[in-house]
């Protein structure tokens, strides 16, 4: 029962021109405090929009994939606190396929004697405590959905 009804919402949905997928797909939930070592990934957030060809009926998925992987932190900062390093990427979906190279990549770095909160590209993230093995966090928000 369940196919059939897929089947007959997407083909309704065709006529439309396009369709928004499900809901971003992301590692990290707000509210939540997370914990990861060097090198691994703080957000893992995947956004794609479904489009569909009424003439040829041949669905296309582009979007976006990004992450936020902790680097650790780099010497000390000015009051004697350490500072967070991370990296950001977004990868470009298209049709369906992800692109190996990052369309877009920067190093972003927290003096933690500043401030507690890393504000990138939407991303909010609270730095609960960080080490040079693992960093706690918390994310507070994130982009909406393109």
């Amino acid at each position: 029962m369940v196919r059939p009804l897929a089947v007959t919402l997407l083909l309704t949905l065709a006529a439309c021109g396009s369709v928004q997928a499900p809901p971003p797909t992301s590692l990290a939930r707000k509210g939540e405090p997370l914990e990861v070592e060097v090198g691994g990934r703080m957000v893992d957030n995947t956004s794609t929009v479904v489009s569909i060809s009424p003439v040829t009926k041949v669905s296309r998925v582009d979007g976006l994939h990004a992450e936020i992987v902790y680097l650790g932190l780099t010497g000390v900062g000015p009051s004697g606190k350490s500072i967070v390093r991370v990296r950001y990427e977004e990868h470009k979906i298209a049709n369906g396929v992800e692109a190996e190279r990052p369309e877009y990549r920067a190093e972003v770095t927290l003096d933690l004697a500043q401030g507690r909160a890393i504000d990138f590209k939407g991303w909010q993230i609270g730095v609960l405590e960080a080490t040079d093995r693992f960093i706690r966090y918390e994310v507070v928000g994130s982009p909406a959905p393109r």
